[in-house]
């Protein structure tokens, strides 16, 4: 108890202010050969939390997509990687439009990384409107993409609809 009131002291003593949020996650609709791989929570400061879908598989004829939950960020967001089969990093294109509330996270050429890790990031702490769907169309609450074979040719497109999901409280820290 003596080590939590002095951290706190610590705290506002350093300019830092605790500031809770209700906390939400990307929870993805069912389509066909989409299933849950592992599940826990994130690594940021939370109560009442219980455990979420962390990472996901989709399996395809020619290909698989992992999508992993990252843990660290405030906002809740998706690391996706694409790979063939026979084990060839496949990469993916999407309309790179962030729009007001979700979208692809890009490099600073203004592009998503070929054959690697790209991130889809959904910016609701503190931004209410955010978690319905208003005029944006189909789009603006699922994951689109398209996965290519290394000669760029299309394997297959896939629409990941999403639901915000609530899941407890995180606390964020911000200076005076």
């Amino acid at each position: 108890m003596r080590m939590a009131a002095g951290f706190a002291v610590v705290l506002m003593l350093s300019g830092c202010v605790p500031l809770p949020y209700k906390y939400y996650y990307m929870s993805l609709a069912e389509v066909d050969g989409l299933e849950v791989a592992e599940y826990g929570t994130t690594s940021r400061t939370a109560f009442l939390h219980k455990p979420m879908p962390v990472r996901y598989r989709l399996s395809r004829a020619s290909y698989f997509v992992e999508l992993e939950f990252d843990r660290i960020r405030l906002h809740p967001s998706f690391r996706v990687y694409a790979v063939s089969n026979s084990g060839v990093a496949l990469s993916i294109e999407t309309r790179v439009n962030r729009g007001n509330c979700a979208g692809w996270v890009v490099g600073s050429d203004g592009k998503l990384r070929v054959r690697e890790w790209n991130r889809f990031a959904w910016d609701v702490i503190g931004r209410p409107h955010c978690l319905r769907p208003n005029d944006g169309g189909d789009d603006q609450f699922s994951i689109a993409f398209k996965v290519l074979d290394p000669e760029g040719e299309i394997l297959g497109a896939e629409r990941l609809p999403f639901t915000a999901e609530r899941n407890g409280f995180i606390v964020d820290f911000d200076a005076l």
